[in-house]
């Protein structure tokens, strides 16, 4: 399946989004067949609103994950495709006030919790789309290992 209808179809799943920091569209591709699609959400409406807790703590974009209310696009992604998922490919775009994000590290596709979930879904590959590198590629234990790392050093450049 070509990269740029994928990189299309993220943005448009991207958009769906609600949330008011970033919105990221996911799409898990196997067989060249789309077998799941996903987008950052919140897992139960209006709870979020324009309240993020995240923001009004000034949480760093990436980190304490667990305090937003949002399922996040790869998780999403993941459930749609369920068994599917297994040996697929995982490609991901997010974008902020209508731009691509910016990337300081290429490995850096995946919070830790969206890395934990590919790999027990068993994604082979990641693929981030960012305004930096372009397509960023990282299997789920790299980024996994990016994220940790990234997380332990509050990395300022997540901003």
């Amino acid at each position: 399946m070509d990269r740029e209808k994928i990189k299309e179809r993220c943005i448009e799943l991207a958009k769906q989004s609600q949330c008011s920091r970033v919105q990221f569209g996911a799409v898990i591709v196997k067989n060249n067949k789309i077998v799941g699609e996903g987008y950052n959400a919140p897992i139960i409406d209006g709870i979020c609103g324009n309240y993020c807790l995240r923001s009004r703590l000034g949480i760093t974009h990436g980190l304490n994950l667990e305090l937003c209310y949002a399922l996040h696009a790869e998780q999403m992604a993941l459930k749609n495709a369920g068994k599917k998922a297994e040996g697929a490919d995982l490609y991901i775009v997010g974008i902020k006030h209508g731009k691509f994000l910016m990337k300081v590290h290429p490995r850096f596709v995946a919070c830790v919790i969206c890395a934990i979930h590919e790999i027990a879904y068993g994604i082979k590959n990641i693929y981030d789309y960012n305004a930096t590198y372009g397509w960023s590629k990282a299997t789920p234990k790299q980024a996994l290992e990016t994220a940790i790392d990234l997380a332990i050093n509050q990395a300022s450049y997540l901003k």
